[in-house]
């Protein structure tokens, strides 16, 4: 389709207020499978299907653990063809895991 073909997310995250460190380990996950991952924006706006290319964090004010209290993350999607169905469903059942 048309539009642009990648994109990059700047996202931040407060995990002592609002949590967010499992979807790190998730979206993690996801870069490292390769698999088609579908986009949709934040208003409901269908992007259609990615593919994680890079994911980049960056923490500041460290807690006594050494975990960021403010994490800085840039996702780097690219736009891909849509999974085969037997992949689909595999995507499908792992987000209700």
């Amino acid at each position: 389709g048309e539009g642009p073909e990648t994109w990059t997310i700047n996202a931040r995250i407060f995990p002592r207020r609002f949590g967010g460190l499992e979807d790190l380990k998730k979206l993690a996950a996801a870069r490292a499978s390769g698999r088609p991952q579908y986009l949709m924006r934040g208003d409901g706006a269908q992007m259609g299907w990615v593919v994680i290319e890079r994911v980049q964090e960056r923490s500041t004010y460290l807690d006594a653990k050494g975990v960021g209290q403010v994490i800085e993350v840039d996702i780097s999607v690219k736009r891909s063809a849509k999974p085969s169905n037997g992949s689909f469903f595999s995507l499908l059942s792992g987000l209700f895991s």
